[in-house]
């Protein structure tokens, strides 16, 4: 995880925070991941046509959906498994992601795809 502040105030478009609002401003993915077999956290149901377009997007449309919340499989690459973090990540919204050598374990041509279009976003 990412450590706290010892000391100092934490301000965010000059407005101060706490750890806690800090915490709800990003999202992470870290190089030694957990993948849960369902989303928690997050209103599925409203995301559906959401969860189609970045499984199709990540290209993992045909390895993996998700069905009431739970993943058809967990059991794949483990790059393909971090692109599913991260379709969970851009689930949650949030303003600021964090990817601790997310493309290290990405074949070259997703690597690139990541870096060129979905970091253009």
């Amino acid at each position: 995880g990412l450590y706290s502040a010892n000391s100092g105030n934490i301000f965010v478009n000059n407005q101060e925070i706490n750890q806690e609002q800090l915490r709800e401003l990003y999202s992470a993915i870290f190089s030694d991941f957990y993948l849960f077999t369902k989303i928690y956290g997050i209103d599925y149901s409203s995301k559906e046509e959401e969860i189609k377009k970045y499984l199709k997007i990540l290209r993992i449309d045909e390895k993996v959906q998700i069905q009431n919340g739970e993943f058809s499989t967990t059991k794949l690459s483990t790059g393909q498994r971090k692109r599913l973090a991260l379709l969970i990540s851009y689930l949650e919204d949030k303003s600021i992601y964090l990817f601790d050598e997310w493309a290290a374990d990405q074949d070259p041509e997703f690597r690139h795809f990541f870096y060129t279009e979905l970091l253009a976003e």
